[in-house]
């Protein structure tokens, strides 16, 4: 398998203000919204399911389900006859993995920060006119949990893979070339190395969104559903369901949201069960609600005491390594939705 593959397409005070309750939480009661989860629209979607596929979308090596943006824990057999190993993008590509493939192990949640790792080449899959290569282990991040695909390089002792896209397919991580150069074959070692820079962008700017999230909630003085989110490198967008103009809030949010950046609050990242979980959430004005009922254990990722959401993105340590929040702009999406565009960028 030697040359040159062709680019990849598509593909107050401290106590009070972190308090977890707001003043005016009952308002939104009656609200269709209260239980929708704000990151339920926080995913990138290149490519879909395949149809006869039925049911939640299956589990990753950890047994983490990915559905929307969020990643959920759940026991499954990731050979059973119920999933499908296929995902089919737009243009009709139809991407297969075989079912005795191994899951891949996913070192990006043992450790957010590892940028280079070692693996064994697991298959090479040739997908029109470029590939697929799968690793026993990566800390390539997939698109899903909100946030964008990792790039990088993937070197062998005689090939070097570019890595422009990553897709999760039943449990095993697909890394996708846009370029390979020399030869890399089944059952060789290699070494991986991901773009940091571009990784700690997105983690700081997730991270960020959790954050801002809560200081919209606490500037409007209510705990508004969220209808929309995207990440990317650059900057964050979230859209609202709230009825006034948010532009007059804004130098407030950025305040509030800085604030908490400099106290450098820990961000934890912990598995619960479902109904503890649910409970735990409902503090924070989330809920669990889009969740298969079958997922009975739920990965929450916390700002201590301040924001905590069913999440599968990778995130920073403390907020104090988001750097600065930079409220962009306000934009009214229609009656009732308001979007605020912010950035985090390092000091």
């Amino acid at each position: 398998m030697k040359g040159v593959v062709h680019n990849i397409v598509g593909g107050s005070s401290k106590q009070s203000r972190r308090s977890t309750r707001h003043p005016k939480e009952n308002q939104i009661g009656n609200s269709p919204h209260r239980h929708q989860n704000p990151w339920s629209l926080l995913f990138i979607r290149p490519l879909r399911w395949s149809h006869p596929f039925r049911g939640p979308r299956p589990p990753n090596s950890q047994g983490f389900y990915l559905t929307s943006s969020n990643t959920y824990l759940q026991n499954r057999d990731p050979n059973s006859s119920a999933s499908r190993r296929t995902l089919t993008n737009k243009g009709g590509l139809t991407i297969s993995v075989p079912k005795q493939t191994p899951p891949t192990q996913l070192l990006y949640y043992e450790d957010a920060y590892l940028r280079e790792f070692d693996a064994r080449v697991l298959k090479m899959m040739k997908i029109d006119d470029r590939y697929g290569v799968i690793l026993d282990r990566t800390a390539f991040y997939p698109t899903g949990g909100g946030q964008p695909a990792d790039t990088g390089v993937i070197k062998g002792k005689n090939g070097e893979i570019r890595v422009a896209d990553v897709q999760m397919i039943n449990g095993a991580v697909v890394h996708f070339a846009s370029e390979i150069r020399g030869e890399i074959k089944e059952g060789t070692e290699v070494r991986g190395a991901i773009d940091w820079d571009r990784r700690y962008a997105l983690m700081r700017n997730h991270t960020a969104a959790h954050l801002v999230a809560e200081a919209v909630r606490r500037a409007a003085d209510t705990p508004m559903p969220i209808t929309g989110s995207a990440i990317d490198t650059d900057k964050t967008r979230m859209d609202f369901a709230h009825k006034e103009n948010l532009r007059p809030l804004l130098p407030e949010i950025e305040r509030i949201a800085n604030d908490v950046v400099k106290e450098d609050i820990i961000v934890e990242v912990k598995t619960m069960k479902r109904e503890e979980a649910e409970k735990y959430v409902e503090k924070f004005h989330e809920s669990l609600k889009i969740l298969p009922p079958q997922v009975q254990e739920v990965r929450i990722v916390e700002i201590k005491d301040w924001h905590a959401c069913a999440c599968g993105g990778t995130h920073l340590k403390s907020t104090g390594e988001i750097g600065t929040i930079k409220v962009l702009k306000r934009v009214s999406k229609g009656k009732g939705v308001e979007r605020i565009e912010f950035s985090a960028k390092e000091s």
